[in-house]
């Protein structure tokens, strides 16, 4: 029976073991594959850059040294970023040496740049920056600039990659790498020594086929260390993780110690109680509990990693589309005019054009300001000065601001009597906001001849604002979700009508600041209610 409890109990160290490799190896190769991305990006967004701008001298470009720095997200990890001419020569992308040119043709990143094919992605050899003297993975980018092959290259730190590996091994016995898959180069290395049996496995690791991988990662065991592979997705890096059985058995808990101690009363005193078998049995089992817990959190880690870098890539491409649609019509317009492809100046089109080159620029400044407004709220750099303020000055207000569109719209507006002394201690900018916003809302996905209600109140220790509409409604299923970021009616991003999205955020934002509450009861086809209710000021004895 003790026997059979000892080998349990290595069984769920060696599992232990196992589980702890994975989680390293999954944890870095998200990392690397993190800080590659974002290099990635850096280079290719100062690629858009150039071909949006085919004229523009890079050696010395104002535009382009302050883009710079806004691409470099996160100067600790990436480096300076540059431009490589075929013949060598390599201008960096900063003021202080703009025009000034730098020949990195004897350097051993040059030829890794120089074998790119056009539009394709690269990784150079590590290499030391001259000058930071850090150690560094250098990242290109291959492109056509009026004509010319160019290499736009950036570079991130080996260092940064140790120090997070450091923080992922936090006991000895266990080691990371970062190598190639050429197998000709470690990048970075990080924990204990690789001893001549470690080294063997990672070379039985690294010898192991693709096919035989399970959930991205390889894993091959002897009985003093465990190792794990896992590619880096989109680079040619690989993560190898050690765990040795033995700091596994040091780390998995005391239940080794409890064992041996039981063995040696048990062969002092010849007593075998079933209530002792009984509690060994229940600490290996809480054991058992609690590496599942460990590896369940884990993987619910990965997941929410996973919804948070997907929403990012939604905001990215809702931002995308927003700013590129009135400034391609601008493009568009101004390129007619500049280059009079209807006659001379005069033509009647030209009026039209130039109406529509204003409501473009007009569109993208209200896109840009609602985003400001948005970032700082959140931010918590939106100052809120409360004051009493008359209810119905401000809802008749903001009434003749939509009032040309309810007109054409030919929607029925009803407001209920409001009394004059009605009040609501609010910030004046904020709370005309707030009450615009829904307004629009109302009256835009309001059909012609549809009817916009509107009312206030006081209740309980709230001032409660009310409207309501006859428009489309909004589905059941986006209720909850409405009042995000780029949450749009239908969710459809090629509908002009729909806006970008942001009002009832900002609403809703401002709302919270004030301490109030936003309600939202809505029936498809029927129309949408929304009710404010606002904090009335406290009053003081």
């Amino acid at each position: 029976m003790i026997g059979a409890i000892v080998v349990h109990a290595v069984y769920q160290s060696y599992d232990y073991a196992h589980t702890r490799c994975r989680a390293n190896v999954a944890l870095t190769a998200q990392h690397v594959g993190r800080v590659t991305e974002q290099s990635v990006r850096v280079v290719k967004g100062i690629s858009a850059w150039l071909l949006v701008n085919p004229d523009a001298n890079f050696a010395a470009n104002r535009d382009l040294m302050a883009l710079s720095p806004v691409m470099n997200i996160d100067p600790k990890e990436t480096h300076a970023i540059a431009i490589i001419e075929d013949d060598g020569k390599a201008w960096l992308l900063d003021n202080k040496y703009a025009g000034v040119s730098f020949d990195v043709s004897k350097r051993p990143y040059f030829a890794a740049a120089q074998a790119l094919k056009l539009q394709e992605i690269g990784f150079g050899p590590r290499s030391e920056n001259i000058n930071t003297g850090q150690e560094t993975i250098a990242v290109f980018f291959k492109m056509l600039f009026r004509g010319n092959p160019i290499v736009i290259s950036t570079a991130f730190s080996t260092s940064s990659i140790a120090s997070f590996f450091s923080k992922t091994i936090s006991h000895g016995g266990s080691s990371i790498e970062l190598i190639n898959r050429t197998r000709s180069d470690i990048f970075v290395v990080n924990g204990e020594q690789t001893t001549p049996q470690i080294f063997q496995r990672r070379s039985d690791l690294l010898n192991m086929q693709r096919d035989l991988y399970v959930d991205g990662s390889l894993s091959l065991s002897t009985f003093t260390t465990v190792g794990c592979l896992q590619d880096v997705d989109g680079t040619p890096f690989r993560v190898l993780a050690t765990v040795g059985l033995y700091e596994a058995l040091y780390t998995s808990g005391p239940f080794i110690l409890v064992i041996i101690g039981l063995i040696i009363f048990a062969i002092v005193s010849t007593v075998f109680s079933n209530r002792r078998i009984s509690k060994l049995v229940f600490d290996l089992r809480a054991e058992h509990q609690a590496l599942t817990f460990t590896r369940d959190a884990l993987t619910e880690s990965a997941v929410e990693a996973e919804r948070a870098n997907q929403a990012k890539s939604e905001f990215l491409a809702t931002m995308s589309h927003e700013l590129r649609t009135p400034l391609n019509a601008i493009l568009g317009f101004s390129e007619i005019l500049s280059k009079q492809h209807l006659g001379p100046p005069g033509a009647g089109k030209y009026r039209e054009y130039a109406k529509d080159i204003s409501n473009s620029g007009e569109h993208l400044l209200d896109l840009v300001n609602d985003l400001l407004d948005l970032s700082a709220i959140e931010a918590g750099k939106t100052p809120i000065n409360k004051e009493n303020l008359g209810v119905k000055n401000i809802i008749e207000n903001c009434c003749d601001i939509v009032y040309e569109t309810i007109q054409s719209k030919k929607i029925g507006t009803h407001i209920a009597p409001i009394d004059d002394d009605l009040i609501v201690f609010a910030d004046p900018r904020a709370i005309k906001q707030i009450f615009l916003n829904l307004l629009w809302n109302a009256v835009k996905f309001t059909e012609d001849g549809g009817s916009v209600s509107i009312s206030a109140e006081y209740v309980e220790q709230y001032t409660e604002f009310n409207i309501s509409d006859t428009g489309i409604g909004i589905p059941e299923d986006q209720l909850s979700t409405i009042t995000d970021p780029f949450n749009r009616i239908g969710n459809d991003p090629h509908v002009a009508d729909n806006g970008w999205g942001l009002g009832l955020s900002i609403a809703n934002s401002l709302i919270d600041l004030h301490g109030g509450i936003m309600k939202i009861s809505s029936d498809v086809n029927l129309g949408t209610t929304i009710t404010v209710k606002i904090p009335r000021q406290r009053q003081t004895v």
